[in-house]
């Protein structure tokens, strides 16, 4: 880490313990993972941090084929769904949804898929930025 870095963290912390924010941009890259899977999963992970970093998605899609079944991306700290694809005869367009969804340290973003059928295939991208805490 440089000195400006340095000096950046500390401003940013003395204004955080102040109840105060800044948003530093890190010139951070965003990264996206493309994961096509088939058939039904109770969980296969889509975003997976480095060990104790953080990650900040950005965007979601989700697109399938077939007509039944659902698929949601959920956060590994409390199992809450982030987004989800109710797919059926009416429905089997998918979604795309652009967040800014701020994760713990060290929390993922897995897929559970249900009711799929063995052959049909669901296609999940993510984009996120992954910060070191």
């Amino acid at each position: 880490m440089n000195k400006i870095t340095d000096m950046i963290r500390k401003v940013f912390h003395t204004c955080a313990s102040n109840g105060e924010f800044l948003i530093v941009d890190n010139n951070y890259s965003n990264v996206s993972v493309p994961k096509t899977i088939t058939g039904n999963t109770a969980s296969t992970d889509i975003a997976v941090p480095s060990s104790g970093n953080k990650l900040t998605i950005k965007g979601i899609t989700i697109n399938g084929e077939g007509n039944t079944g659902t698929a949601k991306l959920k956060r590994s700290s409390d199992d809450e769904t982030v987004l989800v694809v109710y797919f059926s005869a009416f429905n089997r367009q998918g979604v795309s949804a652009a967040i800014n969804l701020r994760l713990a340290e060290d929390e993922k973003i897995y897929a559970v898929l249900t009711s799929r059928g063995e052959t049909n295939e669901t296609f999940i991208g993510i984009t996120y930025i992954e910060e070191e805490c």
